[in-house]
């Protein structure tokens, strides 16, 4: 049976017009209907915890064949990183509204730096821009691992960044378990989540670049160097605004 398709015009026999794509019987709309869209769009049906999952069991290979096969199967990079801290920053608001964690409200009482408007202020906008940071954190390690530990491999310094770009996402879930397990215990253990975060990585990095003893050791440098490099620079951030404030007669 020959029917018209309502959005180009042009007549249809099949289920699907041949001329725009579109499907010539819309389904209503309905809860089963709503559900599939927002999966469809954060990608919760295969990509999302897809991804997850295997970056999670095979890590390594999974960024190999994003970068060398397919790119179809698990979420893009920087998105997987947006959304991952997009989790962290709603559990982390829900949880700790003040915007201080526990380790960070102690460690402010502590050095008696509650006072401070411009400390308080970094910490808080730190968390505002978590995503931006940790893709520049993702850059610093890459800059390492590139042209320092593993400048013979033929990667690219973006190709190794995406790799980066994954970790950082898993990281960030990694402390979201934490911020769950602070709040209801009210105990610290974020230097946990930290040193998970780091053996993760050196697994993965190790394992993405042929998983000899060697390509562990030298992944474990660059994240090492990468960490330093963005705390020197933090610090230096940390003292210019600590004596902007200064001058400005905020402390």
């Amino acid at each position: 049976m020959t029917t018209t398709c309502k959005n180009c015009g042009k007549p249809v026999s099949e289920n699907y017009c041949a001329h725009c794509g579109e499907k010539i019987n819309l389904p209503r709309i309905n809860g089963t209907f709503i559900f599939s869209e927002i999966a469809d769009n954060i990608n919760l049906k295969k990509g999302f915890l897809y991804t997850v999952k295997e970056l999670i069991i095979r890590p390594g290979k999974t960024a190999r064949i994003f970068l060398l096969e397919n790119r179809k199967k698990i979420i893009k990079p920087i998105t997987f990183l947006i959304v991952c801290t997009f989790i962290f920053g709603i559990i982390d608001n829900f949880l700790f509204p003040s915007g201080l964690s526990i380790s960070e409200s102690s460690e402010l009482k502590t050095k008696e730096f509650h006072d401070n408007e411009a400390v308080m202020e970094l910490l808080k906008k730190s968390k505002d821009y978590i995503s931006y940071i940790n893709i520049i954190f993702s850059i610093f390690i890459s800059f390492w691992v590139k042209y320092i530990f593993f400048r013979k491999h033929s990667y690219s310094f973006w190709e190794v960044a995406v790799v980066l770009f994954y970790i950082g996402g898993i990281q960030m879930l990694i402390s979201s378990i934490f911020l769950i397990i602070n709040y209801s215990t009210s105990h610290d253990y974020s230097i946990i989540g930290t040193f998970i975060g780091i053996i993760y990585s050196v697994w993965v990095l190790g394992q993405f670049f042929n998983g000899k003893f060697k390509s562990y050791f030298h992944a474990f440098l660059s994240i090492l160097l990468g960490y330093l490099s963005l705390i020197i620079i933090g610090l230096t951030l940390l003292v210019f605004i600590i004596v902007i404030a200064g001058i400005n007669g905020h402390l």
